[in-house]
């Protein structure tokens, strides 16, 4: 067997297997990614993978694609959604997938029958905490996302999460995102709407999982700011308190609606880091638990 080597920090070493394309199953269309087809098939003893194939052949496609396949397979922690395998022509990469979906169906299944339903706080605090636990990964390797939402948590057995970044992909979820530019105008910073879509830093993935905390606090029903147009987000960045906060139980869940207007801040330099956020929600998790 063939393997790809990554030197991680404190001398670590992460290994992805270098299969042949031919043993790779062609899988279910999930939908169009950056630099291709995006499936959902298995492998070995994997139900649910996800299978990323480049197929637009463009030199820079070619280039790019690869500098990401470095990225990816660098990655190597228990809430993201990792590499498994990379082929041997370095046109394939197959990462964790599963059967459960993401948490915002997950979310969305859980109102269908009863509109007052929601996540209660324990589980909010161990969902969260996990989301805080990848993103404190990727801002100390000063890597950024761009995409931070309820749709890019896979959730696995007994609420594991693991984030990815496909959901941009899947026709399920366009409507989230503008049809020129595929930008999720509802989840962007203001600093980066203002710039067209450009300057995303960890800063502006911060102001996105205070997003993904409304989404959470709500159980996914209601759009964040429901009321605006994504046409009227991008010519004037909406403040977070234009967030409809209705649905939420402003008593039980303060601290995480406090949490989620941290993250909003107009001014970015004013968010708190996530290694700050993890910290808190971890802290709040214990006290719930010893409650």
């Amino acid at each position: 067997m063939k393997y790809f080597h990554i030197n991680l920090e404190n001398n670590r070493e992460y290994i992805v297997e270098l299969i042949s394309s031919e043993i790779v199953p062609p899988g279910d269309l999930y939908g169009e990614g950056r630099f291709g087809q995006i499936s959902i098939g298995c492998i070995y003893s994997y139900n649910r993978v996800i299978i990323r194939r480049l197929t637009k052949v463009s030199t820079m496609s070619r280039s790019l694609f690869n500098q990401e396949s470095q990225v990816l397979c660098s990655i190597d922690h228990p809430n993201l959604a990792n590499i498994l395998y990379k082929t041997l022509d370095g046109l394939t990469m197959i990462s964790e997938y599963t059967e459960l979906g993401d948490l915002c169906l997950l979310m969305k299944r859980i109102t269908e029958n009863d509109m007052n339903a929601r996540l209660d706080h324990q589980a909010m605090l161990f969902v969260t905490c996990q989301i805080s636990n990848a993103l404190t990964y990727l801002e100390s390797r000063q890597l950024i996302h761009r995409d931070i939402s309820t749709r890019n948590c896979l959730v696995f057995n007994n609420y594991m999460i693991k984030l990815t970044d496909i959901a941009m992909a899947s026709p399920i979820y366009s409507h989230y995102y503008t049809t020129d530019a595929h930008l999720p105008v509802r989840w962007m910073s203001p600093e980066v709407l203002i710039n067209g879509g450009n300057g995303y830093s960890i800063k502006s993935d911060i102001y996105s999982f205070g997003i993904t905390l409304y989404e959470i606090l709500t159980t996914c029903r209601i759009l964040p700011f429901a009321h605006l147009s994504d046409q009227e987000i991008l010519l004037s960045p909406p403040l977070s308190t234009d967030l409809d906060i209705t649905f939420i139980d402003k008593i039980q869940l303060n601290e995480l609606i406090d949490l989620m207007f941290a993250c909003l801040k107009l001014n970015h330099h004013e968010r708190p880091t996530f290694q700050d956020i993890h910290r808190f929600l971890y802290q709040q998790q214990q006290q719930q638990q010893s409650n």
